[in-house]
């Protein structure tokens, strides 16, 4: 059994109670969609341990257009900072999400564009190529744009490989940071497991017992 790694550890919850999530002995969670949510339960992802101990991820809500890095950051408790986790139905099966507000896409469509309503956790440049720089972003972009050249694989000849032999391994993208895509782009969109793990040097916890692990 492989330690895991440090910094890698990490609470889901916690959680709005419309459906239910199950995890099954595969490592998969099994979705119960709810009355009024057809993704289920929402919730926070906070990481266990480390500098960053105690925050949550979010994605990237400083340009207009819902999409960017997944960030850790403080958590907060708004929209951006809640994630559910794909069904095979309504998004894409070991997914992780984040669901866009109905008034945001709203207003993003009064501007006369279109926003993916699911946004998923993804590997950068994996799957279609789905940038769509808006001018009002652009004004509020702080990054340099080679920030966007090292969230892809440092490797030579990286498009050439992708155009031969389709979706690269998702291995090439390990240390990279994680990006939020349309949930519709499935070769970017990464497939999660969920595996328990024992905390060694805490007497409140019993042997065999553990917490969600991303």
């Amino acid at each position: 059994i492989e330690e895991t790694l440090p910094h890698n550890r990490w609470d889901i919850g916690p959680c709005s109670s419309d459906g239910n999530i199950d995890r099954m002995d595969s490592g998969e969670l099994n979705v119960t969609q709810g009355l009024h949510s057809r993704t289920g339960p929402s919730c926070l992802l906070k990481q266990v341990d480390g500098l960053r101990k105690g925050r949550c991820t979010d994605i990237e809500t400083e340009r207009l257009k819902p999409g960017g890095p997944v960030h850790v950051f403080p958590c907060v408790h708004r929209w951006n900072q809640f994630v559910s986790f794909g069904d095979g139905e309504v998004t894409p099966k070991g997914s992780i999400h984040s669901n866009v507000p109905l008034h945001i896409i709203d207003r993003i469509k009064s501007k006369g564009r279109t926003q993916h309503p699911y946004m998923c956790f993804a590997a950068s440049g994996r799957g279609e190529d789905d940038t769509d720089d808006w001018e009002e972003d652009a004004k509020l972009d702080k990054a340099d744009k080679s920030d966007d050249e090292s969230l892809t694989p440092d490797i030579e000849n990286f498009e050439a490989l992708k155009a031969e032999h389709g979706k690269p391994p998702l291995k090439l993208w390990s240390g990279k940071q994680l990006v939020s895509t349309p949930c519709s782009n499935t070769d970017a969109v990464i497939e999660w497991l969920f595996v328990p793990y024992i905390v060694e040097d805490s007497l409140d916890v019993v042997e065999g017992e553990g917490e969600e692990e991303l």
